[in-house]
């Protein structure tokens, strides 16, 4: 090995015995590595976190003009205007961002309950006007719905934290969770207002190539076709405006 670089809790460059080892903290943005070489080898390593100013949004409307990007199937400059919103999408304890995507992709498809995952959300999103460069932000991805027959049992396991934290945000689905101040366990589930039953099966929309969850690995998903990016552009630009919710559909106990 001549060079390895992953991201730790701290920056850090060592060189063990079989070539050098950079580390650099996880959360803080950019790094530059410089490396220096003699003979073919690499004889010294720096790392540096490299500080990037926050654009404002005249600055970055200015900056992609004449850049379009691909809306249903047309190209619309990033710079449009589609939409407004009324805010409330900062995270708490869920992201109302993906709360509104899996509700959207439930109400698209029809299905009992919708799952999302909850790893690509932005911690918030515009407040006021809404630019097609604001609805990438917020929903980079080219996954479609897909809907997919999961039996109880396994939304169940699917619905459960790890490290003690959700992995979805659900629509159509209600979870508590309990012991250790909500961290634990689930200890009580709802789909339609009901129990979840472990021995039923229930349509669920998900986003179509995001999830490599062990209890879809041998579920048959199909792929509706409605790029989940297309569904959130439509309807923002069909709405008066859109608004961050945050309901009782995850509680802590």
């Amino acid at each position: 090995m001549d060079l390895a670089i992953g991201e730790d809790t701290a920056s850090a460059v060592l060189k063990p015995e079989h070539g050098w080892v950079v580390a650099t903290e996880g959360g803080s943005g950019l790094w530059g590595i410089d490396l220096a070489f003699a003979d073919g080898e690499i004889t010294d390593v720096v790392a540096n976190s490299m500080a990037i100013p926050k654009a404002d949004r005249g600055s970055v409307n200015q900056a992609f003009l004449g850049w379009t990007a691909e809306l249903e199937g047309e190209p619309v400059s990033l710079g449009t205007v589609i939409g407004q919103s009324e805010g409330g999408f900062q995270a708490t304890l869920t992201s109302p961002l993906g709360y509104f995507v899996a509700d959207l992709i439930r109400s698209s498809a029809e299905t009992d309950g919708a799952l999302v995952k909850a790893n690509h959300f932005p911690a918030d999103f515009v407040t006021g006007d809404i630019t097609v460069y604001d609805l990438f932000r917020a929903y980079p991805l080219p996954f479609t719905v897909g809907v997919a027959s999961i039996k109880g049992a396994d939304l169940v396991r699917m619905i459960a934290l790890v490290n003690g934290e959700p992995q979805y945000y659900p629509s159509g689905v209600d979870v508590v969770y309990g012991g250790n101040g909500g961290e634990g366990g689930v200890v009580e589930s709802m789909i339609g207002g009901k129990p979840i039953d472990l021995r039923v099966d229930y349509t669920i929309a998900i986003e179509y190539g995001a999830s490599s969850a062990l209890e879809l690995s041998g579920v048959r998903v199909r792929d509706t076709g409605v790029r989940i990016r297309d569904l959130f552009g439509r309807h923002i630009r069909t709405s008066e405006s859109v608004k961050g919710v945050v309901d009782g559909r995850i509680q802590r106990r």
